[in-house]
């Protein structure tokens, strides 16, 4: 992880230099005072910083540009500091300054967003320019809020973005009991993983984060400096306060993407496996562009992976594939039910999140019949009023036996 300080107060110059450098995959900060920059100075992950002298809040005289300069000598990381008093012209007067900036970099700096990344960014639906998106966000006072169903990879944007915020730990509370920076004394110090004064926290708010809770993690963490980013895969509901919002649309929304995303996931896997080139032939891709992906981005990588693994050829046809690949992609009879199962899944694992915490062993029934019983009973109340009351009917539409059918009826209380 490094960064490149940009001291000036001149907004204009600030957006222009920070842009060539952010789509090359630099993790850029700001100063528009001594005090921030000396601090930005002094962080071990600072290489390189650019100091616009004439800046009045930054000069008091030729004296502060030599104590910066020695400044930067005398620490450990050794950060390189172009002052325009004298290494370098005025930046404002800079010809061509983007792209001498960019090789002036040399191997000081190293990208803190890989190329191969950043052309990821975009395929998951950040931008066209996903990285001046993510810096922004970045930079907002307020936390974070990643919104996107299942498998748009949240979670990979807002490492992305935590990132280019400058770094330090990044951690997933995944429960709002979860223990960790809320937990003792290193809420009230600052501190987190490694040691790191400032990071991120990554909320998932689909795993029964509590209103109260949330704001309770916003305040604690804001006020020693961290960084707040949420993830939900709806809408904020009224009461969370404010956020800055990014929405991350499904890939059924982004059709134009399918076909370099599905790309990226060849190249990606075909490397990690030690594979020469792959293609896939026209009948593949015809099935890869009639499936809906549901689960999205993650769910098209899982069968690029699967398809890699288990075909040992240069061109992939669909005869080439094994039944349980190919039954990733396949269209389905029962399509419609295996969706709404899924919507069925999500809404429901809020719901069983709370009979977890709630519940204390020693009473008649284990946790697994309590929850079991809980979604089996309506199963069957729905599929006996679907058939009339006819059981047979019922047991064949469940795929089990009468006599199993009757003897769940008769565990769960159901009138025979």
């Amino acid at each position: 992880m490094a960064q490149i300080v940009i001291a000036t107060a001149d907004q204009a110059l600030r957006e222009e230099l920070a842009t060539p450098l952010l789509e090359g995959g630099y993790a850029v900060v700001f100063a528009s005072t001594w005090s921030r920059l000396v601090e930005l100075l002094t962080q071990p992950i600072t290489r390189l910083v650019l100091v616009d002298a004439r800046t009045r809040q930054l000069r008091g005289g030729r004296d502060d540009a030599d104590l910066l300069l020695g400044l930067a000598r005398s620490l450990p990381h050794e950060p390189r500091v172009l002052v325009a008093a004298g290494e370098l012209p005025p930046l404002e007067a800079m010809p061509g300054r983007a792209t001498a900036l960019l090789r002036s970099l040399g191997r000081r700096v190293i990208r803190t967003i890989p190329r191969d990344e950043i052309r990821l960014l975009k395929l998951l639906g950040v931008g066209s320019r996903p990285l001046q998106v993510l810096a922004n966000l970045a930079r907002s006072p307020i936390p974070v809020c990643l919104e996107g169903e299942r498998g748009t990879e949240k979670m990979r944007v807002a490492q992305a973005l935590h990132r280019l915020g400058g770094g330090g730990a990044f951690i997933p509370l995944k429960a709002p009991g979860s223990t960790g920076i809320l937990q003792g004394d290193a809420a009230a110090s600052g501190e987190g993983e490694a040691g790191a004064t400032r990071g991120t926290l990554y909320l998932p708010l689909h795993s029964g984060w509590s209103q109260d809770r949330v704001l309770e993690v916003c305040g604690r963490t804001a006020r020693h400096g961290w960084r707040v980013v949420a993830a939900t895969r709806d809408p904020l509901p009224t009461g969370f306060g404010h956020w800055a919002q990014l929405r991350l649309r499904p890939l059924r929304e982004r059709p134009e993407d399918l076909h370099g995303l599905t790309l990226h996931y060849v190249d990606l896997h075909r490397k990690a496996l030690g594979l020469p080139r792959r293609r896939l032939g026209k009948a593949t891709w015809a099935l890869v562009h009639a499936h809906t992906w549901p689960r999205n981005a993650r769910e098209l990588e899982t069968f690029v992976a699967s398809m890699l693994s288990s075909v040992d050829r240069a061109l992939i046809l669909p005869r080439h594939l094994p039944p349980a690949v190919r039954a990733l992609v396949d269209p389905r009879a029962d399509a419609a039910a295996v969706g709404a199962a899924s919507a069925y899944e999500d809404l429901v694992e809020s719901p069983i999140r709370r009979v977890v915490d709630l519940y204390e062993p020693g009473g008649d029934l284990t946790l697994y019949k309590l929850v079991l019983a809980g979604s089996e009973r309506p199963l069957l109340r729905a599929v006996l009023a679907r058939t009339g009351g006819n059981r047979k009917a019922a047991a064949a539409l469940l795929g089990i036996s009468r006599n199993t059918l009757r003897a769940r009826m008769e565990r769960l209380g159901l009138p025979l």
